[in-house]
């Protein structure tokens, strides 16, 4: 939340790109052809997005309230949806890492802007962060 944009940015298309690369290409496309095998194209590729579905969230369990819990299940879902109907992971990863940028864009708003965001002690490298940072704004005003 707290890294220089120029780093987040990257690094969410990199997310959005992985996970999709993992759970559409790999998962959903071997769930869809070990089904393909015992039922028909359709019954198959619903069978792909809902185990699909259900194991992106449980990647996702360390955002534990439950509207969390429930966006990731409803992007997820469309994820699946999109890239069963389309067969196209570049859309998809490319919708993933938009709403990680977006998410991460809207925390980090929520972040510098709430001052006990923390509900308690911040972590440890951002309160040595902000120490370094006083330290430095305190030697400038010295020199």
């Amino acid at each position: 939340i707290r890294l220089p944009l120029a780093f987040t940015v990257p690094l969410m298309v990199l997310v959005g790109l992985a996970e999709e690369l993992c759970f559409r290409y790999g998962i959903q496309g071997v769930v869809a052809d070990i089904a393909g095998d015992f039922f028909s194209p359709v019954i198959a590729a619903g069978i792909a997005v809902v185990l699909t579905t259900f194991l992106f969230v449980i990647s996702h369990v360390q955002y534990k309230h439950p509207l969390n819990i429930a966006m990731v299940a409803c992007t997820g879902l469309v994820f699946a949806v999109v890239f069963a109907a389309t067969g196209n992971l570049a859309a998809v990863a490319l919708a993933h890492a938009l709403f990680d940028i977006a998410s991460v864009l809207v925390e980090r708003r929520i972040c510098m802007r709430e001052p006990d965001y923390f509900k308690g002690n911040a972590p440890e490298r951002i309160v040595l962060g902000m120490l370094a940072n006083k330290k430095d704004e305190q030697s400038e005003q010295e020199g």
